[in-house]
């Protein structure tokens, strides 16, 4: 469910909890792990609802991050066992507060991308994507899907990679967000299936 809503937020609330409950490590791992391949599978949702075009040459780099994430999901499975009941927290998904937040991040990385498209052209764009992907892989798919069906100058491959990269960055950020705060046991479980993931989307985007 969290996945449906920030892999980010998931990422920091449950690598922490790897340092005190180290039989849960797996499972933890395998949490994390369907957060993450949940944000590849919500970017394609998002860009049908905005702009479907875009899907053309989104659907295979986005796919096939989620087929690796799957299969590393079972492969995790395997390993997660049971384990005991624990009770997380988690916080009211309909608060005012973070969707507010996430309007203005949104309209601010909006902004940022077109000035960035004026001044530096396509280069802009793609730094644009890598900077705010590192906070937020929604803000930056929805603003690249809206701006590509304007009157920006826009073109549809140039956002498409924007959208991937973005996506790239977060992967990466959110394995950043387990090395910083997570076990080293629950980092040397991800680390394989984080790099497949990456590539999985860059050579997805390479074949379209």
């Amino acid at each position: 469910m969290g996945g449906l809503v920030s892999s980010t937020a998931v990422s920091f609330s449950l690598a922490r909890r790897s340092h005190s409950r180290a039989e849960l490590v797996p499972a933890i791992g395998l949490a994390l792990l369907i957060a993450w391949s949940m944000m590849f599978l919500r970017i394609l949702f998002e860009v049908a609802v905005v702009n479907r075009t875009l899907l053309s040459g989104l659907w295979l780099p986005m796919l096939s991050a989620a087929a690796v994430g799957v299969a590393g999901c079972v492969w995790l499975y395997r390993r997660a066992g049971r384990g005991d009941k624990d009770a997380t927290e988690i916080s009211n998904p309909f608060e005012l507060g973070p969707a507010l937040r996430f309007g203005l991040l949104f309209a601010v990385i909006l902004i940022i991308s077109r000035a960035a498209q004026l001044w530096l052209g396509e280069t802009g764009i793609y730094v644009s994507a890598l900077v705010g992907g590192t906070t937020d892989v929604d803000a930056v798919t929805l603003s690249m899907a809206q701006m590509s069906r304007g009157e920006t100058g826009l073109s549809d491959d140039v956002a498409t990679r924007a959208i991937v990269l973005a996506a790239m960055v977060n992967t990466l950020f959110k394995g950043g967000i387990v090395m910083a705060t997570g076990s080293r046991a629950l980092w040397r479980l991800l680390l394989p299936v984080l790099g497949f993931l990456v590539a999985a989307a860059g050579i997805g985007l390479w074949l379209v």
